[in-house]
């Protein structure tokens, strides 16, 4: 490719996602990476200017954002509402956990249900209120691979509403102070708190008590999809 070319199309790559991205507007980065596999972080480094994409990536945004304003087969103009309009009525909260927003009192109500946040379709999944990227690699479970929980994973979520709804040796979502903290659930020997264990104790991610007052939001988690990018 010339080099000229190459900068035209680079350009016009960098235009689309500045004219498109912006406040209020329905098209959102997680979105863009979603479909077109250019990770989030990468789509938000062209949009701030720290970094340009290779022809390749800059091909592949001038190819989705003609996709999503060419005419369908109805000849109806498409945008950026109508995208995956089919899953839209089923998508849930989608929270992306690197960014710590749990911990204040009201706990997933207010940090998750009421946050203007992502919507995430879930395929598979019935009955869940929310679904979470996990972080870290405490819930790797060699025993039981099947079992395990990777960072970058999607968590499907349920939320529970009374604490004595929560079952004992199952995987929960606990929003505490300032984080989300995913753990298997057993009894404590202390009053008053329960034992948080990680699947990953090989690596030292050892047993720790947690107060039951410092648990501002219990959820079940009901399933995990693992997100490979290639």
């Amino acid at each position: 490719m010339k080099k000229n070319n190459k900068e035209i199309l680079i350009k016009k790559a960098i235009d689309l996602i500045n004219s498109n991205l912006f406040d209020g507007s329905k098209l959102t980065a997680y979105r863009i990476a979603t479909e077109t596999r250019i990770t989030e972080a990468t789509i938000g480094n062209y949009k701030s200017g720290k970094t340009r994409p290779t022809a390749a990536n800059a091909q592949i945004i001038i190819d989705y954002f003609e996709k999503i304003n060419n005419s369908d087969k109805d000849g109806k103009r498409l945008n950026t509402e109508s995208v995956n309009s089919d899953h839209s009525i089923h998508s849930k909260p989608f929270v992306d956990m690197a960014y710590g927003i749990c911990g204040k009192p009201g706990g997933f109500d207010v940090q998750v249900m009421e946050r203007d946040c992502e919507k995430l379709y879930i395929p598979f999944v019935e009955s869940y209120d929310f679904s979470i990227r996990a972080k870290g690699d405490s819930m790797i479970n060699r025993k039981n691979p099947q079992k395990s929980i990777r960072g970058g994973d999607i968590l499907v979520c349920k939320k529970i509403n009374s604490v004595e709804d929560v079952r004992m040796g199952e995987v929960y979502a606990l929003c505490s102070d300032g984080d989300i903290v995913i753990k298997k659930l057993a009894p404590s020997q202390k009053d008053g708190y329960i034992t948080c264990i990680s699947f990953n104790e090989e690596d030292g991610y050892l047993p720790f008590d947690l107060s039951v007052n410092d648990i501002y939001g219990w959820a079940l988690v009901k399933g995990v999809f693992s997100v490979n990018l290639w």
